[in-house]
């Protein structure tokens, strides 16, 4: 029964190092795209007020999800 036990923690730790991992680069991916997204939206106050929420919000969520499964 501790053999199962460990082999399943071993695979959650695995999953959580991996989800941490890719939600990292989602926040960095998001992170990078914030230029070219404000460059699309030059000259447009609305456009560029609605992508920086968006790209807060996600490198927020992303970034949360990070920490959350670095801990867990």
């Amino acid at each position: 029964m501790d053999t199962q036990h460990e082999a399943l923690r071993a695979r959650e730790r695995r999953h959580n190092q991996f989800s941490s991992l890719s939600h990292f680069i989602g926040a960095l991916a998001a992170a990078l795209g914030l230029a070219p997204l404000l460059r699309a939206a030059a000259g447009h106050a609305s456009l560029l007020l609605v992508g920086k929420i968006y790209v807060a919000s996600v490198i927020l969520a992303f970034g949360a999800s990070t920490v959350y499964h670095l801990l867990d």
